[in-house]
């Protein structure tokens, strides 16, 4: 009878160990922001590369890209801009425009993501020429660990060719 008074509490205390986030054991409450394009994401990769292709000039290309938040509390981002950034794309191109979330007036694209859900975010680039044109998107975001993640986008306008035919000219 002694014998099963003593297993069961501590079966009792296996149980509930083993339901619980570890996380919340230790006290460790953050978001994980993670940026995601085609099976792509940022990190463990230093940053996210979304190409938006080839396109007529003039003619829009979009893309579209992931938030996801893979913390244990909601992630609240700031703010989602185009930016400069030297390693990624040093001479930043036109064109590009970050479609959703849509901002109100100037004022910042901030929201909150809950926890193992995702915000996506869309892109486009309308091509003027047909040289390769980039811009990177900045994530910001209260992630203690990766407070600002990157996007490089990358495009480029067909551009019409002219040939000269030897026997015309």
């Amino acid at each position: 009878m002694l014998i099963r008074r003593l297993v069961l509490p501590v079966l009792a205390a296996v149980v509930v160990v083993d339901g619980c986030n570890c996380d919340e054991v230790v006290g460790k409450q953050q978001p994980d922001a993670v940026l995601v394009f085609n099976d792509q994401n940022s990190p463990p990769l230093d940053n996210l590369d979304v190409g938006l292709g080839a396109g007529a000039l003039g003619a829009p290309l979009t893309a579209r890209f992931t938030i996801e938040n893979r913390g244990n509390i909601p992630l609240n981002v700031s703010d989602v801009v185009l930016a400069a950034h030297p390693q990624l794309c040093p001479t930043p191109s036109g064109g590009f425009a970050i479609v959703a979330p849509a901002s109100e007036a100037g004022a910042p694209r901030s929201f909150a993501i809950a926890r193992g859900e995702s915000q996506e975010v869309q892109v486009s680039f309308t091509p003027t020429s047909g040289q390769p044109a980039c811009t990177v998107v900045e994530v910001r975001s209260d992630d203690s660990d990766s407070p600002v993640l990157f996007a490089r986008l990358s495009g480029q306008g067909d551009a019409p060719q002219l040939c000269a035919d030897k026997g015309v000219v």
